[in-house]
């Protein structure tokens, strides 16, 4: 009875096998979700930075490359650990400090930079005749700068609080490589996580604010076109506005539905002690952290199959670019011949 209850509510096989299948799903999803937004990165460099909104769509599209590199590295270290074909304690410190936080972080950078992406457009409906003046380029560029700037700074307690280095385990009598931690870790990394989960809570709270409020108004379209035709002097203008407001729309809507999971477990992490990688529920931890990964990794795919559907100009951008590359294979061909 008491190798159960240490054991937690999962058990090892049930674990592993979780990790496993899920491991599949994310080493076809991540690989493919990296392509496309290295493709979003060019497509956006190309139609070039005169709005604020491409230089916040090049930024998440960099922000969930890191996203899916991290998890990537998640996932293969799962599965080792799922194998048992290492020593689970290097394991664990790699998933922990060098792959787990960094993946957290960048996945609050993406949250904080999907509330400004939705903001701008809330604005855009709220205020149609300032919204110009109070969003610009530089603006954005100095929301990213200090979001990134912030970001490292509250890491700084996590990384003094855990390391990874030879540590004594009591258990198996033998001195091997793991995490070590900090006499005041438990100070450091409260600090850390507790901002981290102020900021997650926060960026959902507020994505989801803003669409129910862009969702409002894109249902009242009609009315909302006759609040701007002082401002459009055409309908191109309300026609490119419109399919912006939808794209955001998506955009928000797909992050709120992939973030809901991790939402939840971070609230169960919160409120039981022990559901973590260092506590007795540690097998169920790092399975429900394996689906969480594969909705996150959800989330950094569609961007691309959403720009390519709302945004004319990205789909003309990327068959011209798609006409290049075959010319330039079928010249190539040619030549060989």
């Amino acid at each position: 009875m008491a190798e159960a209850k240490d054991e937690g509510l999962m058990d090892e096989g049930t674990y592993r096998l979780i990790v496993i299948v899920c491991l599949v799903i994310t080493l076809i999803i991540s690989p493919l979700g990296i392509i496309f937004n290295i493709i979003n990165i060019v497509v956006f460099c190309k139609l070039g930075f005169k709005e604020s909104t491409n230089i916040i769509l090049v930024s998440l599209a960099v922000t969930d490359i890191c996203i899916l590199m991290t998890l990537l590295g998640l996932t293969v270290n799962a599965n080792l650990m799922a194998m048992g074909g290492a020593n689970f304690d290097i394991l664990a410190a790699v998933a922990y400090i060098v792959l787990g936080w960094p993946n957290v972080l960048t996945t609050r950078i993406s949250g904080c930079l999907t509330t400004y992406l939705t903001f701008e457009r809330f604005l855009c409906v709220v205020l149609p005749l300032r919204v110009k003046t109070i969003l610009q380029k530089k603006t954005a560029l100095t929301f990213i700068i200090a979001l990134c700037l912030f970001s490292m700074a509250y890491s700084v307690p996590m990384y003094l609080a855990n390391s990874i280095g030879l540590r004594f385990n009591p258990m198996s009598n033998q001195t091997s490589v793991g995490l070590i931690v900090a006499e005041n870790s438990d100070v450091l990394e409260e600090f850390s996580i507790s901002v981290n989960t102020i900021i997650e809570f926060t960026s959902f709270t507020l994505v989801t604010v803003f669409t129910l409020g862009l969702l409002s108004s894109y249902v009242s379209s009609a009315k909302w076109r006759k609040e701007i035709s002082g401002v459009a002097k055409n309908s191109q203008f309300t026609n490119r506005d419109r399919k912006l407001l939808k794209m955001v729309l998506l955009i928000s809507i797909v992050f709120i539905g992939c973030s809901l999971p991790t939402v939840i477990g971070d609230v169960v992490m919160l409120l039981v002690k022990d559901f973590n990688i260092k506590g007795r529920e540690r097998f169920l931890f790092i399975a429900s952290c394996a689906i969480f990964y594969n909705f996150l990794a959800l989330n950094s795919l569609a961007s691309f199959f959403i720009y390519l559907n709302m945004s004319s100009k990205f789909r003309k951008c990327f068959v011209e670019m798609l006409s290049v590359l075959k010319e330039t294979k079928t010249l190539d061909t040619n030549q060989k011949l």
